[in-house]
């Protein structure tokens, strides 16, 4: 008996699929969304593009190829680009930094801002002029503030030329400084068998266990951020920078550690106690917020798509875009490599943090997963002998 074969609209249609390989850390991605099936979302996108007299109303960046980093409605989260399509490429656009060292390093400090709150009034803030609407102050972000904001930090002089919060996406689309990649990264394919479980970038999205991670930062930072905060203003001579995420955290506690000295000696011990307190209290909320069994659900769902592939790959005809998977092992063996070295260069304080050594924990297991998960993707390239 034949095998029952499920129709979807996709069938023998063409899509845009992204060439994972070509990006790299400090892309920038503009989008419009303009076939969602949410009335919402599209009213929404189509008020963005007329406010601000541009093309695009959604502004995501690179943080580690292939997963971009954007502030959304649930706060700052990740998506990964591997699992994504366009419908139309006039519908994206992807954009280059100059400058390679500005562009990794703004890369690099957006993994710091996941779980960040998103501020839909700055938003909608953005594109009129600033007596319309208060100005208000909190520690929320919306999409291209947040792009313009890493880059700033990064060193960016290209992005001072607009003020962070009048950023909207058309200023970015606007920037002449950036290269645009987008015919290299976006090739017309035909839609692939699972296409409808993927996120289109001009539509619909798709649910990711990334929201999970977000709703736990956000959580951490309602609860330890004002601890942090109290520290920071009795410490000044340690200069601490604001910290408001879960990664802030980390990043608090070794910043913590390694300015100790700066501390008047007649204060040590309160401070040493202080940051310990901060420490234990940090763990705790790794632990009862179950950050571990986060990140084992993303790579248990990771696995499963896995083992479809390869459940695929034994099939006479298989459906398997051979060039996505050689990008696929090209970009997750960058990405091994920065977060073996990123690990290696925290385990020198594990000793001294018990949420370090936690995190450590979880990072060793993401790690050894997508190691896997590698060996399995050159497996099938093997197997039909690409």
């Amino acid at each position: 008996m034949a095998q029952f074969q499920r129709q979807t609209k996709y069938d023998g249609r063409m899509v845009y699929l992204p060439n994972v390989h070509d990006i790299r850390s400090g892309d920038i991605l503009l989008t419009r969304n303009v076939e969602s099936k949410d009335l919402q979302g599209l009213i929404q996108s189509g008020a963005i593009r007329v406010a601000t007299l541009g093309r695009f109303s959604h502004a995501l960046v690179c943080s580690r190829s292939p997963t971009f980093v954007e502030a959304i409605g649930t706060g700052v989260s990740t998506l990964s680009l591997a699992r994504c399509f366009a419908h139309d490429i006039a519908n994206v656009r992807v954009l280059r930094y100059p400058d390679y060292e500005i562009a990794r390093k703004a890369g690099r400090l957006a993994l710091s801002e996941i779980g960040r709150d998103y501020s839909f009034i700055q938003a909608i803030q953005s594109p009129f002029p600033i007596p319309i609407l208060p100005k208000i102050k909190n520690h929320g972000t919306f999409c291209s503030a947040l792009v313009a904001q890493l880059y700033m930090n990064a060193g960016s002089l290209i992005f001072k030329k607009t003020p962070v919060d009048r950023t909207t996406p058309e200023t970015i689309d606007s920037l002449e400084e950036l290269q645009d990649i987008t015919n290299t990264v976006f090739q017309e394919k035909l839609a692939l068998e699972n296409i409808e479980e993927m996120s289109a970038l001009d539509g619909d999205r798709v649910f990711t266990l990334s929201a999970a991670q977000t709703e736990f930062s956000n959580n951490c930072a309602k609860e330890l951020s004002p601890i942090a905060k109290r520290i920071a203003n009795e410490f000044p001579e340690c200069d601490f920078k604001d910290a408001h995420t879960f990664i802030g955290f980390i990043q608090f506690i070794l910043n913590a550690i390694a300015k100790e000295g700066n501390v008047p000696a007649e204060r040590r011990s309160e401070y040493s106690a202080k940051i310990s307190q901060f420490d234990k209290e940090l763990e705790a909320f790794m632990i009862e917020g179950k950050y571990a069994q986060i990140l084992d659900e993303i790579i248990s769902a990771d696995d499963s798509s896995m083992m479809n592939l390869l459940r695929q790959s034994f099939e006479s005809r298989p459906n398997i875009d051979l060039e996505l998977i050689r990008n696929h092992v090209e970009a997750r063996s960058e990405h091994l490599s920065e977060r073996r070295h990123s690990m290696d260069s925290l385990a020198v304080a594990q000793g001294r943090s018990a949420a370090l050594r936690e995190y450590l924990f979880s990072e060793k297991k993401a790690i050894e997963a997508i190691q896997l998960q590698n060996v399995l993707f050159e497996e099938i390239l093997r197997k039909l002998g690409a």
